[in-house]
C-alpha cells in the first residue's frame, strides 16, 4: 500500500521548478501620467551569480569588461528574445512584443550579485488605461519576485499581486492610467 501510495505522489514532486532566483527591482519613468520608461534589474541569486561569472569573467578578475559584457549580451541576453525576456506586458488588455522596445541593456557584478539591467522605451507604447507586467519563463526553471517598485515623476495607481499559474507563481503589477 505504501509503495502504490508513494508512485501515485510521485509525479507531483517531479514537477518542473525553479534553479534561478531572481530579484526584481523596477523604476517608472512618469511623464505626462503616462509611463514614458521602465528601467529593469535582474539581481540574481548568488548561486547563478557565480556561474555566470564563471562564465563570462574570462579573466576571474571579478569585474565585467565590455568584451565580457558583449559576450554575455550575444550568447544569453539577445537570445531571450524569443521568449520576450521573460517579461510579459500588456497595454489596455494588449499583449505587446517588447523586443521592439529594449534599450539600454547593462551588466553589472556587486557585492558578488550578477546584475542585469535593461529599459523598455513606452515612447511608441499607446496607453490608455492600464498597465499589466509580470516576469516567467515557460520552462519554470527561473523564479522572478518584485524586490523594489519606484517612480521618477508622478506615481501611478499601483498594486501588487501574485499570478497563479498551473506550475508557477509569480508577481504581478498592475498599474493603473
Amino acid at each position: 500500500m505504501k509503495k502504490l501510495l508513494l508512485l501515485l505522489l510521485l509525479p507531483m514532486f517531479l514537477t518542473a521548478h525553479p534553479h534561478v532566483f531572481i530579484k526584481t527591482n523596477l523604476n517608472f519613468i512618469v511623464k505626462k501620467e503616462k509611463v514614458s520608461k521602465l528601467n529593469i534589474l535582474w539581481s540574481f541569486d548568488d548561486m547563478s551569480s557565480e556561474m555566470f561569472m564563471m562564465d563570462y569573467d574570462k579573466n576571474r578578475d571579478k569585474k565585467l569588461s565590455k568584451k565580457e559584457i558583449q559576450k554575455f549580451k550575444k550568447t544569453w541576453f539577445n537570445k531571450l528574445s524569443k521568449k520576450h525576456y521573460f517579461t510579459h506586458l500588456k497595454v489596455d488588455g494588449k499583449k505587446i512584443d517588447i523586443f521592439k522596445h529594449i534599450e539600454d541593456f547593462t551588466l553589472d557584478y556587486k557585492k558578488n550579485f550578477f546584475i542585469v539591467k535593461f529599459t523598455i522605451d513606452f515612447e511608441k507604447i499607446k496607453q490608455k488605461k492600464s498597465i499589466t507586467l509580470t516576469f516567467w519563463e515557460d520552462n519554470h526553471y527561473n523564479s522572478f519576485s518584485i524586490n523594489d517598485l519606484t517612480y521618477k515623476g508622478k506615481e501611478l495607481k499601483t498594486t501588487v499581486d501574485f499570478l497563479f499559474g498551473e506550475l508557477f507563481v509569480t508577481d504581478i503589477v498592475e498599474i493603473k492610467l
